[in-house]
């Protein structure tokens, strides 16, 4: 998530004292950068933000659904069916999870920059401003800042369980089922002795993924 800090990079490292010998005048240019600055930073959040992440969830929890349901109605041709629905099942909570965690920073943070904001369009409006208050809120935001990178973490992992998911399931369809083998054996020998070739006999034998022994 865009920072929402306030202040270019020399302003952040100033002192209390540097702060409390600003006059009025330089107060307000300073106030009425930073108001804009942050008015935009807030739009942009409030708007595209909170669009994209929208987005990126419901798509994260559409995949790994996707992939449940699809390993869920091939539990009969899978070897280990349980290994790609419990991933894709793990992709779901973490997608849910990332989604907890983005309204979670969202709701914190919001009143605290619209806080930061009144702060400054009052100094721009009067040259005067308490920097201790400023610190204290600034510093609030900074904390919860920090654990901002615990939101997109989680939807990473959310995407790497879809793939980790599929690709277990596609390794386990390739690879017809230890179980399945005597069964193969057994409908191949009738087919042959029989010279059963009819459509309902092949696409039983193509549903359990036998291979044709030569």
């Amino acid at each position: 998530m865009k920072r929402l800090a306030i202040g270019v990079a020399g302003w952040q490292s100033m002192r209390m004292k540097q702060l409390e010998e600003l006059s009025p005048a330089e107060t307000q240019r300073l106030a009425m950068h930073k108001s804009n600055r942050l008015e935009r930073s807030i739009a942009k959040i409030d708007g595209q933000f909170v669009t994209v992440s929208g987005w990126l969830t419901a798509s994260l929890f559409a995949l790994n659904a996707g992939g449940a349901l699809t390993a869920i109605g091939a539990v009969d041709r899978l070897d280990s069916p349980g290994w790609s629905i419990s991933i894709f099942a793990a992709g779901l909570v973490f997608a849910m999870l990332g989604a907890t965690l983005i309204q979670h920073f969202l709701s914190l943070t919001s009143p605290q920059a619209e806080t930061l904001l009144t702060f400054w369009r009052g100094a721009a409006a009067t040259g005067q401003a308490d920097w201790t208050y400023y610190q204290l809120e600034k510093a609030s935001l900074v904390r919860v800042e920090r654990w901002f990178w615990t939101a997109p973490a989680v939807g990473w992992v959310s995407g790497a369980c879809f793939l980790v998911g599929g690709a277990v399931l596609a390794l386990d369809e390739a690879n017809p089922p230890p179980r399945h083998a005597a069964t193969c054996n057994r409908l191949q020998a009738r087919m042959l002795r029989t010279g059963d070739t009819a459509e309902t006999s092949r696409k039983l034998f193509d549903s359990l993924k036998c291979q044709w022994q030569e």
